[in-house]
């Protein structure tokens, strides 16, 4: 259950999940509480990290260094003003082949719900430098960014 964006509450039916929300700085608030970016965010990377740890041991591999971070924005598309959702999400897998990597983290990503959803029908192309992006029809990197650093 949450109550308010700029200046609410999150709070979940058991209760282990009980926080303020509060606009972010960027956006004219305090930035002295948890925002919804910050959420999504959290449940994102959580969910990636699992799918990737379940995919990794199937594959006889160790998941045990593997860390995401995600980073999320909401706003409007200034050509349109629809909503739209921005994910940078970074997965470091220190020490593993990015060829090894590649196939998993792209199971993972089919198997991880927030992906699904935030990822819809965007291709992947492995790029120099060990980052995979969701790639747009045209090449370009469309919203959201999925980055994966092996």
């Amino acid at each position: 259950m949450a109550h308010g964006r700029a200046s609410g509450r999150a709070r979940s039916d058991d209760g282990a999940l009980d926080l303020d929300l509060r606009m972010p700085a960027e956006l004219g608030g305090d930035g002295r509480g948890t925002n919804p970016e910050q959420l999504f965010a959290a449940g994102f990377a959580a969910c990636f990290h699992g799918a990737i740890g379940l995919v990794a041991r199937q594959a006889a591999l160790d998941p045990t260094p593997i860390s995401v971070k995600a980073a999320v924005a909401f706003g409007r598309d200034p050509e349109d003003g629809s909503y739209v959702l921005h994910v940078d999400l970074v997965v470091t897998w220190p020490d593993v082949d990015p060829e090894v990597a590649a196939p998993v983290l792209e199971k993972a990503d089919a198997l991880c719900p927030y992906a699904v959803i935030a990822l819809d029908d965007q291709g992947f192309a492995l790029s120099r430098g060990g980052r995979l992006e969701v790639l747009g029809a045209d090449g370009c990197v469309p919203r959201p960014v999925f980055r994966q650093e092996i």
